[in-house]
């Protein structure tokens, strides 16, 4: 429905008109209740037995990834080397981050180790680089459970290019052997994760336990990450994880499975924490129909929200201002020269040439995975603070974009 839409009483075209247009705008509010709403879960069921550590590759801005750290968040979850730089310039410690890239190269290897952060490794090949170095490392493990709202995010089972299966259990043996130190176990099963999901999560738990306390020998465990993909409401119908109840049942399983060593249990939500604080607005530049549908084209588009076009993800879009006009069936999109530039499929919208919609849950996985296509620039980021805006990410430019071209 639309509706005049506000941040924090600040109107979406008194942004435009700030700081132009497209824009990223965040609430700090909102962070700030997530922060708090799953970290007080996690105590509940947990007490100080168990962390949150922040999946940044969903948004890796450091002035969020501060916000988090004042507002209970224990430590980040890394996937690359500039993640960790990211986390430590925001404040966190060096023993406060996981490195869970993927196929490390051996300079990754030795800047994680020199860092002093936590190595979380899923490769066998890459544990066997470890053994000079008599490392402590977390390992990723993919005990063939997947969840997902898309094929390309769930990250357990066959089809998965993460983790170890259970089936180079010998193999792991030999490499504690040899010198590295298995201090935890970790298992990621994928990405909007809702109540619907929460038998099969939970069984997926159960076997990541069993596998802690019955396959393996792991005389120095001192972690146990679940991983993260807690879900948010992204359509009416969709139901999201009661935490409280999710995780009372993990720590049922938990206390089953732990009976005298007691880990510290890590979870790594990115989505849950973020994506409901962002909103990327937009201009409506033309609306064109053909002899079947009507699009309304903006001036942003899969190069700043790439998700409708890579997960078929859904996004409300609302128009900014109320409209004494009849709705009518449109199809959004955006400026790139791709047919798949669709931000939003039939949707009922009141909508004008030169009004700003809104696309929302756009915090995770919104800029953090926006691109230079066509070599245009990213738009600009904001932060509502105390009802007022402050630029945490300039907009780009086209010096900015050729800043690194070399001309022969």
């Amino acid at each position: 429905m639309d509706s005049n839409f506000t941040i924090q009483n600040l109107t979406s075209k008194a942004l435009v008109q700030q700081f132009g247009s497209p824009l990223y705008v965040y609430d700090e509010e909102i962070i700030k209740r997530q922060c708090q709403t799953i970290t007080a879960a996690l105590q509940n069921s947990f007490d100080q037995g168990a962390k949150v550590l922040y999946a940044c590759k969903a948004n890796s801005n450091p002035n969020i990834l501060k916000i988090m750290r004042l507002n209970g968040i224990h430590g980040i979850d890394a996937v690359s080397p500039n993640e960790i730089e990211v986390a430590l310039q925001a404040g966190f410690l060096n023993n406060q981050i996981t490195y869970t890239a993927n196929y490390m190269t051996k300079e990754e290897i030795n800047y994680a180790i020199q860092k002093g952060v936590i190595l979380n490794v899923g490769e066998i090949d890459t544990l066997k680089k470890l053994i000079e170095y008599k490392a402590e490392v977390i390992i990723r493990l993919n005990l063939d459970i997947g969840i997902g709202h898309h094929n390309h995010v769930n990250t357990g089972g066959n089809d998965s290019k993460f983790g170890i299966n259970l089936m180079w259990k010998e193999q792991l043996i030999e490499i504690q052997k040899q010198g590295v130190k298995i201090i935890g176990l970790h298992q990621h099963m994928g990405s909007k994760i809702m109540k619907k999901d929460h038998d099969f999560y939970l069984l997926g738990i159960e076997k990541l336990f069993q596998a802690a306390t019955q396959e393996l020998d792991l005389p120095y465990l001192k972690y146990i990450d679940i991983g993260g993909g807690f879900g948010v409401k992204y359509q009416e119908y969709e139901e999201i994880s009661d935490l409280n109840i999710l995780f009372s049942e993990i720590k049922k399983l938990y206390d089953k499975y732990f009976i005298n060593v007691k880990p510290m249990l890590f979870i790594e939500p990115g989505r849950y924490l973020i994506a409901e604080s962002g909103y990327l607005l937009c201009t409506v530049q033309a609306i064109n129909t053909n002899k079947q549908k009507t699009f309304v084209g903006t001036d942003s588009g899969m190069h700043h929200l790439i998700r409708p076009a890579l997960y078929q993800s859904y996004h409300a879009i609302i128009n900014s201002e109320e409209k004494q006009i009849e709705p009518k069936l449109v199809t959004v999109c955006g400026n790139i020269c791709e047919s798949g530039d669709l931000l939003g499929i039939d949707r009922n919208l009141k909508v004008e040439v030169n009004d700003v919609l809104v696309v929302q849950n756009g915090g995770a996985y919104g800029f953090s995975m926006s691109s230079n296509y066509n070599l245009r620039e990213r738009p600009a980021e904001i932060l509502i603070r105390d009802g007022q805006p402050y630029i945490i990410r300039k907009r780009e430019t086209l010096d900015y974009l050729l800043a690194n071209i070399v001309i022969l």
